[in-house]
């Protein structure tokens, strides 16, 4: 599977005429590498991969994950450690190794970039990150298998988290439930923070849990996305705490009325434009378009 991966980006690189792929977005690493990684704010950029078109990978990772990572990872032939100091010189001995000179990259900060020329002299670094990602959107037969499972694990999230919501008890208590569920599907951890928010933080949007208690009437709005094995899934619904008043009654069916236009008007040749116009269509016809989350970013969620 990983090298049917790997695979597709070489040919890749033989489209765009580079000897390699330099990747520093985390996703990309995993895509190359299987590489799991430390979840966390802190190690967003502890991990590279270098991919050549000939297929060689290397991996590029911190000393702390460097000895489990050589352990359970025999198939990184050639893993290195990577430094916060010196880093440029590191990569560009990657690069010197095997001899690449014409150099796609994912994501570069402008300085790491001006740090990585002047350690490698004659290279060209090309930015290909949307056609890395263009490359990666079109999944592999494992990778929908895996998104399926995924999906499995985020919904468990979400019906635990409604099973749990009762009048008296807090958000975070919810929230709890709902990664409880996860991991015990074998979801590695929460890929946003756990979006758990009633009342009047639903109009606020807060879009993470907090103290608060919920309350017999209010709306309740769970926005649950997990990691399993890479594959982030992400379901959000709402529901209503006890019985619902004829006004939340509206809301909700209009909302749910544009969810079934965006499915019918969802076909082979329509663009996201389309599909999201049928849904705001309801929504404007019923009399809720001054208040919905359309007029500030687009409805619809991508795979």
């Amino acid at each position: 599977f990983r090298r049917k991966k790997v695979k597709k980006l070489t040919h890749l690189m033989k489209k765009e005429g580079l000897d390699a792929l330099y990747l520093n977005r985390i996703e990309n690493v995993r895509y190359t590498t299987d590489l799991r990684p430390v979840v966390s704010m802190w190690f967003q950029n502890s991990y590279s991969s270098v991919v050549t078109a000939s297929g060689d990978v290397v991996l590029l990772t911190v000393a702390g994950d460097y000895m489990h990572s050589k352990h359970y990872m025999p198939w990184i032939k050639d893993m290195r450690i990577m430094h916060g100091l010196g880093r440029a010189e590191e990569v560009a001995a990657v690069f010197r190794d095997y001899k690449v000179w014409r150099i796609g990259y994912d994501q570069l900060g402008y300085e790491d970039r001006l740090s990585l020329e002047g350690a490698s002299k004659g290279i060209e670094l090309i930015n290909v990150g949307g056609k890395v990602a263009d490359s990666r959107a079109v999944k592999l037969d494992e990778e929908v298998a895996l998104i399926r499972e995924a999906s499995k694990a985020t919904e468990a999230s979400i019906r635990a988290a409604l099973a749990a919501a009762r009048p008296g008890v807090r958000e975070y208590e919810i929230a709890a439930e709902g990664e409880y569920a996860a991991r015990k599907m074998g979801a590695e951890g929460m890929s946003w923070g756990l979006a758990t928010f009633s009342g009047l933080n639903t109009g606020l949007m807060l879009r993470h849990d907090s103290d608060k208690i919920v309350r017999s009437g209010e709306l309740l709005i769970l926005g649950y996305a997990t990691i399993f094995k890479g594959y982030n899934t992400d379901i959000t619904t709402t529901t209503v705490i006890g019985k619902p008043s004829q006004g939340q009654r509206d809301i909700y069916s209009a909302t749910y009325d544009s969810f079934r236009a965006a499915l019918k008007a969802t076909k082979p040749g329509a663009t996201t434009l389309e599909i999201h116009e049928a849904a705001e269509k309801v929504i404007v016809e019923r009399g809720f378009g001054a208040f919905s989350f359309s007029r500030i970013q687009p409805i619809l969620h991508g795979v």
